[in-house]
């Protein structure tokens, strides 16, 4: 038996008085129109029941029509010649008079999708710390996680709904983006008892429909509920930009808080090991010299002379060994917290502002109080939590670099004091260590003794929120905060640590999160107040398990 032949249903068949080059036909990927070239090097765009649109002339005299080929969002048609050049056509405004009417371009909004975050450079991975940190310990889960907002995705709303048993839908878009929920019962008294069952909707609709089922009196019936999205139309644009834009928010927040958890780890890393070798002295130094190992040190720097208690604790207990252990676990620590900032908190910080601005602006250039929920205000109050943040950054960084200077030579004296402290007295290399100028420079090691070798100053700004906020307010409005947290750190010398309690770096983070919590509740209870549940229509008695939804997705082209 033969085999059947797959076959190709016509379309259209047209006579044509154009005499057509058979090798430069192109089909419109979108609409039904058909892009053709003629054996006079000219391109002609036809409907398929023959009538003709426009037509490109060409360009030069003397080019020849060797391609003819449609981008594949149909906006542009491109015509390749001879010479080699590839003159591109952009027929919108023919298509809006002859096919498909649109709006005229509005330059605010055009700029408002111009996303400059692309050109910033990419946040770094962060090391492997917990079951969150391994989002962000990869190039790929990281370039995933922060993709630009993809070509073209402007006039589309994509939308996640999920019905519960108890008549509870959940609306959220984009991945974070979370419209909110409403119920059904509170639509009207014939939805009290019901349940979603199916959903269904049509891409070119904002208005999608639930089958539901509802037991009344031991008899279950079946209703289709219509739901109008109207945030979806009232929004426009900016909708998906929005929701975009909201997800990119949470993700950085993730990264931020991950970032403050790792250099506080760090910090905490790089003194513990430290603070155990010098707890060890201090108990033998109060009990026998009435002293500190502050003051122990101090003393040996400048006088020379070294107490029989720290001799001993050097030679025996500290040792070369000891001393190994101190300065890697220092230098790796206070690497990390240098890189952690440079490479990881400063660029958060500004993709977050950046990210703020075109929110800001949104919310400033357009009505967006009444079709996206921004305010203004709360997004000023932001970016001035982001410049203290910022601010906080480079003092962390500053107080890194310092103290590691100050470690350095400080690191280079112990050792120094351990090599001449366990020679022989009497014998020639002991005289030699002890005459030996090693170059120290006395002003650093000294100030790491009085400061950062017992509490360093980065955990001033490293820690939470304060315990008692005294002279601080964290909820201050506009741009005072930052004013005073400025003034407040102009005011205390280096080196000191403020009597006002600053707020460190994780007060500043929580704080920061509620003022986005805050903007992602006034975005979320401006778009479900266009929200609207229709009346239910019922459709009588039926069994669920047996029911289906469906909506066309197809128009009939009607043809002039």
């Amino acid at each position: 038996m033969e085999e059947e032949r797959a076959q190709l249903n016509m379309l259209a068949e047209k006579i044509s008085s154009l005499a057509i080059s058979p090798n430069h036909l192109s089909y419109c990927p979108t609409m039904d129109l058909l892009a053709l070239a003629a054996e006079d090097e000219r391109v002609h765009v036809f409907r398929l029941n023959g009538q003709r649109v426009f037509g490109v002339a060409k360009k030069e005299p003397f080019s020849k029509v060797t391609d003819v080929s449609w981008k594949p969002n149909a906006m542009r048609q491109r015509m390749a010649n001879l010479q080699g050049s590839v003159p591109v056509d952009d027929f919108v405004a023919s298509i809006d008079e002859a096919t498909n009417p649109q709006y005229a371009p509005d330059l605010p909004i055009e700029l408002a999708f111009v996303d400059v975050a692309t050109f910033l450079p990419k946040l770094s991975t962060l090391p492997v710390a917990g079951s969150q940190g391994d989002i962000f310990s990869s190039r790929l889960s990281l370039d995933t996680l922060f993709k630009p907002l993809p070509t073209g995705s402007a006039d589309r709303a994509d939308v996640l709904v999920i019905g519960h048993e108890d008549g509870i839908i959940h609306l959220s878009m984009s991945e974070d983006f979370s419209v909110g929920t409403f119920r059904l019962a509170d639509a009207g008294p014939d939805l009290s008892n019901s349940q979603p069952l199916l959903h269904s909707s049509h891409p070119l609709s904002t208005t999608h429909a639930l089958l539901c089922s509802n037991t009344s009196n031991g008899v279950q019936k079946i209703q289709l509920v219509p739901f109008d999205l109207r945030l979806i139309s009232v929004a426009g644009r900016e909708l998906s930009l929005l929701a975009s834009k909201i997800t990119e928010l949470h993700n950085l927040h993730r990264y931020l808080g991950q970032v403050q958890e790792q250099i506080s780890s760090e910090i905490r890393a790089s003194q513990e090991l430290p603070s155990r070798f010098m707890r060890n002295i201090n108990e033998t130094l109060l009990e026998k010299s009435d002293c500190t190992w502050v003051h122990a040190a101090y003393h040996l720097v400048v006088t020379g002379h070294c107490y029989p208690e720290v001799k001993e604790w050097l030679v025996d207990e500290l040792g070369e060994r000891g001393h190994k252990r101190w300065d890697k676990a220092v230098n790796v620590g206070y690497e990390n917290i240098r890189r952690l900032t440079h490479e990881s908190l400063l660029p958060v910080l500004d993709r977050l502002s950046v990210l703020i601005s075109r929110l800001r602006g949104l919310s400033r250039y357009q009505s967006s109080d009444f079709s996206l929920g921004l305010s203004t205000l709360e997004l000023d109050n932001m970016l001035d939590s982001i410049k203290c943040l910022q601010l906080l950054a480079h003092q962390l960084l500053k107080y890194a670099v310092s103290e590691l200077q100050q470690f350095g030579a400080f690191s280079m004296w112990l050792r120094h004091e351990i090599e001449k402290q366990a020679a022989e007295p009497n014998l020639a290399s002991a005289q030699e260590i002890a005459e030996k100028d090693m170059g120290f420079d006395h002003t650093s090691i000294l100030e790491y003794i009085q400061g950062a070798m017992t509490h360093s100053q980065m955990l001033t700004y490293t820690g939470n929120a304060t315990d008692d906020g005294r002279g601080w307010n964290l909820d201050v409005d506009g741009g005072l905060l930052f004013e005073m947290y400025k003034n407040d750190m102009d005011d205390v010398p280096s080196g000191q640590r403020s009597q006002r309690q600053l707020p460190g770096l994780g007060g500043l983070i929580d704080h920061l999160l509620r003022q986005s919590n805050i903007i992602f509740e006034r975005i979320s209870e401006t778009q479900r107040r266009n929200i609207q549940v229709g009346v239910p229509i019922s459709l009588g008695a039926g069994n669920p398990a047996c029911a289906d939804i469906r909506m066309v997705d197809e128009v009939d082209k009607i043809t002039p």
